[in-house]
């Protein structure tokens, strides 16, 4: 997410946030439309993000006590509790935000990663994630170094599995997503 719940402020432009869920309550309002209120954590911090009908509507089957979701949504003043609150305009699931908030996927690649079957590999992995995420290799040899960005037809889906393949096959440090 673009930001630690304890970094929130208040302000009219759109704020990211994702966090577990730890409490949820469910009304309706005098139209007798659903609407929620869920209390997000972040392990910086704690909000309150209210989802009126649409927004409820969307999200509700992401709406479980103990799931991890990213809000996004205006964050002002609680006058009646002194901190502040989420208005949710949208809530997505972790695989969903990384898809749809992704910039690209990079990774630093030292040459010896890149040696016998690991080539082929990667290859066919891309291409069992075709999407629209670019790819970015920070890329060095013992005597070179380049940042190289792959073609439009080398672009993926970020899912989860592939993330994790890259990881288990690179190194957690050497693989990451940029953000919107």
């Amino acid at each position: 997410a673009r930001q630690r719940i304890v970094e929130l402020k208040p302000a009219r432009d759109t704020q990211t946030v994702a966090g577990l869920i730890v409490n949820l309550r469910v009304m309706k309002n005098k139209k007798g439309d659903k609407m929620g209120f869920v209390t997000l954590d972040d392990r910086s911090g704690r909000i309150e993000a209210s989802l009126f009908s649409e927004a409820f509507a969307a999200a509700q089957s992401l709406l479980q006590t103990d799931a991890l979701v990213v809000v996004e949504g205006e964050v002002s003043q609680d006058d009646f509790s002194g901190g502040l609150r989420l208005r949710a305009k949208r809530v997505m699931s972790l695989e969903e935000a990384r898809t749809g908030l992704a910039e690209s996927l990079r990774m630093k690649l030292h040459a010896d990663l890149l040696k016998g079957d690991r080539l082929r590999w990667l290859g066919e992995l891309f291409n069992r994630h075709r999407g629209s995420c670019p790819i970015t290799l920070d890329y060095t040899s013992a005597d070179a170094k380049a940042l190289l960005q792959f073609g439009e037809s080398w672009r993926v889906d970020p899912a989860d599995d592939l993330i994790q393949a890259l990881r288990d096959q690179f190194g957690r440090d050497n693989v990451f997503l940029n953000y919107r």
